[in-house]
């Protein structure tokens, strides 16, 4: 999920600029933050490998330390690209909505 992340959004990961535009395709069509989610999924499956008290506590951290992460990059992501806020709206931070039928 990471890697399909990077991919789609190129340089832009390693070098965000106010010259940036907002990508919409591909991974990000579903979910704002792929990265933060692959993320937050590395975790769980560290903790589900090795479900110990310290390393309960250590991926609690970075989870909460994603979270975090996330709430500041909305707040950059807000006042450097015009659409975002539209962006917002429409596609779910972390998980991808399921059509219910």
């Amino acid at each position: 999920m990471i890697l399909v992340a990077i991919a789609s959004i190129r340089r832009r990961a390693a070098a965000p600029s106010v010259q940036d535009t907002l990508v919409r395709s591909g991974i990000y069509a579903y979910v704002r933050h792929p990265i933060h989610t692959g993320t937050a999924l590395e975790f769980l499956g560290v903790f589900l490998i090795t479900p110990t008290l310290p390393v309960a506590l250590a991926c609690t951290l970075g989870v909460l330390w994603v979270l975090a992460q996330t709430r500041v990059e909305e707040v950059d992501l807000m006042q450097r690209l015009p659409d975002y806020d539209d962006y917002r709206k429409a596609v779910p931070c972390f998980l991808p909505r399921f059509p219910l039928k």
